[in-house]
């Protein structure tokens, strides 16, 4: 019975924490691609889910009568503990990257932390093709284009860059092409990074 009683208890706390474990794993994708993995993130797993079947719930004797509630089979369990809580995760990923619920809180006036924990994973998180002169921690300078095969590190512990096309800008301002050339620049040697996301790639 000790171990009927075990797998019980591992079935609900499963039943609890998946929904929001898989809805925040599809949620990160839009963002930083990270997760909190500490003891503390357990609490938000379960915060999540019970937001999500809280949401569901009014749906639930509905669905009942057409044979897909949880308890229904297999295919409504699935659609009810990974389908769902997917698409749930994905509309909290879209409206977080898009800032939409923060903006409105804004122009309510009501300030609150963002969602994107820092300046580098809002900029890049998003990141257009556009032109950057990477300042190096030595004072030199390197300038090319950002595009599709460019690359910025997510990880925070090394955010380094790729930049697919490397540019000589002369004394005038003016960019040059230096041939199929592309640089990898480490996190350590950089100082700061100027973007011009509006001019066109020549």
């Amino acid at each position: 019975m000790g171990d009927v009683k075990s797998l019980e208890q591992l079935a609900l706390v499963a039943a609890f924490l998946s929904p929001g474990l898989i809805a925040l794993f599809v949620r990160a994708q839009f963002l930083t691609g990270r997760m909190d993995t500490t003891k503390d993130a357990i609490l938000g797993f379960f915060t999540l889910s019970t937001i999500y079947y809280g949401l569901l719930a009014p749906f639930l004797p509905w669905l009942a009568t057409r044979g897909l509630a949880p308890t229904s089979g297999a295919l409504p369990l699935f659609l009810w503990t990974v389908v769902g809580p997917a698409l749930f995760g994905s509309v909290l990923g879209v409206n977080a990257s898009r800032g939409w619920t923060w903006n409105m809180l804004v122009r309510l006036g009501l300030q609150t932390v963002h969602v994107i924990p820092t300046a580098w994973d809002r900029t890049f998180g998003q990141f257009p093709a556009a032109w950057v002169t990477v300042t190096m921690k030595d004072g030199s300078k390197v300038s090319g284009f950002m595009g599709a095969r460019s690359f910025a590190s997510s990880d925070p512990k090394e955010r380094d860059l790729y930049i697919e096309k490397v540019y000589r800008v002369d004394e005038e301002g003016a960019w040059h092409g230096v041939g199929d050339r592309s640089i990898l620049v480490p996190a350590g040697d950089i100082r700061c990074v100027e973007i011009m996301p509006d001019r066109k790639e020549a």
